[in-house]
């Protein structure tokens, strides 16, 4: 499926695709992925969005997909290849992962580095 270039207009910024092939560890095709979800939200009919257990506004779900950049992106992925456990809807679940990117991806790489320079093994 293509993404209507007026759609990802709507998104406002979206990561800069070129970048993903410059960087070996990130797969353009997922990439791919999370955007066409992302814009099919943004051109969805609906009201409201279900992230998680919870109906969001889709104006709320749109700002904060707005916020999301190629080092998101990165997050993003790296958290799902971390991920252990067994994921029954993944677009539900990447849904809920962009959702909560902007929010915690700066608290995740404090946690990070803090172990790293102070953490025990």
């Amino acid at each position: 499926m293509r993404v209507d270039p007026n759609a990802r207009k709507r998104m406002g910024d979206l990561p800069d695709l070129q970048t993903k092939n410059k960087n070996p560890n990130t797969s353009g095709y997922n990439i791919d992925e999370m955007i066409e979800i992302m814009v099919d939200v943004i051109v969805s009919n609906s009201d409201t969005v279900r992230i998680g257990k919870e109906d969001k506004p889709r104006e709320i779900v749109r700002s904060r997909f707005e916020k999301l950049d190629f080092s998101s992106m990165e997050y993003i992925l790296g958290c799902i290849k971390e991920n252990t456990t067994k994921v029954h809807n993944i677009k539900n679940y990447l849904l809920t992962t962009l959702y909560n990117a902007s929010l915690t991806i700066d608290n995740f790489y404090s946690a990070e580095v803090n172990h790293d320079l102070y953490g025990c093994e």
